[in-house]
């Protein structure tokens, strides 16, 4: 099974638990930790440092935001009224993401602010995860 399909039988385990608390049959244990640590109701993890994020969470949110990235660039010339906050929005939602994909390679958040450099974010979307727990957590699903 590729990392894709893990992920996305993953996902769709956990939609399933959400619609139907109570059967599942893969709870995790009492007092045990949770793999997923947001809040009901929240975004999974969107706003948060925490954790780790493994790289093909990391690429699928990355597209999830590069349209929001792309309009607002687009507009900079024309409007910039509209375009500062698209770029404002894209950081603040890009930030936690690539500091919780550094997590699962076992690096320190602050890291990101290599980032800077193109060819160091190339390695944050192709670059491997730590296998098995991390000072940052264990392994994400």
């Amino acid at each position: 099974m590729t990392e894709a399909e893990r992920y996305l039988a993953e996902k769709q385990r956990r939609a399933k638990e959400a619609a139907h608390p109570g059967q599942s049959a893969q709870a995790p244990a009492a007092g045990g930790p949770s793999r997923d640590p947001s809040p009901p109701g929240a975004l999974p993890g969107w706003f948060t440092f925490q954790g780790r994020l493994p790289r093909m969470a990391y690429f699928l949110r990355m597209l999830a935001v590069f349209p929001v990235a792309l309009f607002g660039f687009g507009l900079a010339a024309a409007a910039p009224v509209v375009s500062l906050p698209l770029i404002v929005l894209t950081f603040i939602l890009l930030v936690p993401q690539s500091a919780k994909r550094l997590h699962d390679m076992n690096q320190s958040g602050w890291l990101y602010l290599l980032c800077i450099i193109p060819l160091v974010h190339l390695w944050l979307v192709f670059g491997p995860g730590t296998e098995g727990p991390n000072q940052y957590g264990p392994k994400p699903l």
